[in-house]
């Protein structure tokens, strides 16, 4: 690849045009140095294409540029993905009879048990544990971190096999295709890192991005473009206004409302059915609820509303720090959907209570062992609010259909006293501020800036057959804030009386890339 592209050539033909036959939107696509990289036997295979990218670009903006077109032009560079050499290969049949299966290869391969006589269970305890996760981890439609997004998808197959970077999976040695390397692997890991620059007149100058998503370039396209009425889509509106000189033309309908306190009929049931149901020590010492007596005062909008059009929760208080959001429906017992809780220095009971709050929090639907998977996440607030004074933690089930995951108010909003709904992940995020100043409801930071949030959505099964180590545990369920509100119908940081629009978008959207040191 070089000058002597096409594409090139006809992209200048294209903007050479008159004004009123120019086309609004040219994109086009170069398949180097992505070609080079999978079959490249050296080094100086991907670097010889690379200057041919950098010839054709120089070539492209000095043309525009002589035509005096350059600065007339929002210019959009970018790669969909990064590359990894393959240092590993795994063959499935080296561990399992795939007689009868559909095995689709790469470095996620996918597992149809189709007419084998083995149960997902029984593939599952083969591949249980490989490398301890070193090489690849094995997931089920149910375990799948839901950051992936595929649960609800039928072309994933029974089992879901992550190749680790550097790491190819294929059925057997026949169907290896011989690639020196590849992309596709989890996008938290620095080689799949993609690219992304803009310039024009529309483009701020000299500003870094944090990481975002693919999802969200519809959105900032559709803003180039001047398009008034964009159609949804899986980008949050308003994250790449930042790019925009003019900070894009998003207008922020209030599309949350604040979770009204529970009628005290309400507060009642919530009292009987909690100190019946109580097998922990904090349970079973908590002084009467009622929704004026708690510490944390009624109006919880600084950090969390409802989505407009869902508000069918409201709110009940106590006085050992922590809030509960209720059901609020005819059709189900009144029981907490969603805790929120105060961990401070100078409770140190209460921090302590950490160690066994997601056994606290909804007894009777959460499966516990020993040592599991959940203590990983309780270890990690209990340290979290002993190194950094106080936390803020939101915590709550998310329900199961069809091993896909639903919004938790609409299966509360649509279920019946005698069923017991299938919890199948359990989310929780956890909020600190890095200059330790909080507004005086203690639930906000005062400094917007300062906030950082760790959240997790975690499957309902207390073992993990990857055997990875906690953290790395953590970090593969680790989501934004964006994804846990997709599943339960919250918004956070909507009050504008302590968050900008701006700031608000980036920290729901922003991803996890790492977990903070505790």
């Amino acid at each position: 690849m070089g000058i002597a592209n096409p594409s090139i050539f006809q992209i200048i033909d294209w903007l050479s045009l008159p004004a009123n036959e120019r086309p609004a939107l040219i994109m086009a696509y170069f398949d180097q140095p992505d070609t080079a990289g999978h079959f490249q036997e050296v080094d100086s295979d991907v670097d010889t294409q690379l200057q041919g990218v950098d010839l054709m670009l120089n070539y492209l903006l000095n043309t525009l540029n002589s035509k005096q077109l350059l600065d007339c032009i929002n210019i959009v560079i970018l790669s969909d993905h990064g590359m990894k050499l393959i240092e590993n290969r795994f063959y499935i049949d080296d561990f399992v009879d795939t007689t009868g299966m559909i095995v689709a290869n790469g470095v996620v391969a996918r597992i149809d048990l189709n007419s084998s006589s083995m149960s997902i269970d029984e593939l599952m305890g083969k591949l249980k544990c490989i490398n301890n996760g070193k090489l690849l981890r094995e997931y089920s439609r149910k375990t799948i971190p839901s950051r992936y997004h595929y649960s609800t998808s039928n072309r994933i197959g029974d089992l879901v096999l992550d190749g680790q970077l550097g790491t190819a999976i294929y059925r057997d040695r026949k169907s290896e295709f011989l690639l020196a390397a590849d992309h596709g692997y989890d996008y938290l890991g620095e080689d799949m890192r993609a690219i992304f620059f803009a310039q024009g007149p529309s483009i701020k100058k000299k500003i870094v991005l944090k990481p975002f998503q693919n999802i969200e370039y519809y959105n900032l396209f559709a803003e180039l473009l001047g398009i008034t009425r964009i159609p949804p889509n899986n980008g949050t509106k308003g994250r790449l206004d930042s790019v925009l000189l003019l900070g894009g033309t998003t207008v922020e309908n209030r599309s949350s409302v604040s979770i009204a306190d529970c009628p005290s009929n309400v507060v009642e049931q919530i009292r009987n059915r909690r100190l019946q149901t109580a097998s922990c020590q904090f349970l079973r010492n908590e002084i009467e609820l009622s929704k004026n007596s708690g510490m944390l005062p009624p109006n919880i909008s600084s950090l969390i509303s409802e989505q407009d059009g869902y508000n069918r929760s409201c709110l009940v208080s106590n006085n050992r720090n922590e809030l509960m959001i209720v059901a609020d429906s005819t059709k189900v017992a009144k029981s907490p959907i969603y805790t929120i809780d105060i961990l401070d220095k100078t409770e140190p009971n209460r921090i302590n209570e950490a160690k066994s709050s997601l056994s606290c929090a909804w007894t009777g639907n959460i499966r516990r062992m020993r040592n599991d998977t959940f203590s990983y996440l309780e270890q990690f607030t209990y340290r979290s609010a002993i190194k950094f004074g106080r936390i803020v933690t939101i915590s709550g089930p998310i329900f199961s259909k069809d091993e896909g995951l639903i919004k938790s108010n609409e299966n509360a909003s649509t279920s019946n006293v005698e069923q017991k709904p299938s919890v199948s992940h359990v989310f929780r995020v956890l909020i600190r501020c890095t200059d330790s100043l909080w507004i005086p409801n203690g639930l906000m930071c005062k400094h917007p800036s300062n906030i950082r949030f760790a959240a997790f959505i975690m499957p309902n099964r207390p073992d993990d057959p990857n055997c990875v180590s906690s953290n790395e545990y953590l970090l593969a369920y680790s989501v934004r804030l964006r994804d846990v509100e997709l599943l339960t119908h919250l918004e956070f940081f909507a009050d504008r009386r302590f968050i900008d629009r701006h700031s608000a978008v980036e920290l729901r959207t922003d991803i996890m890339t790492n977990i903070w040191e505790v």
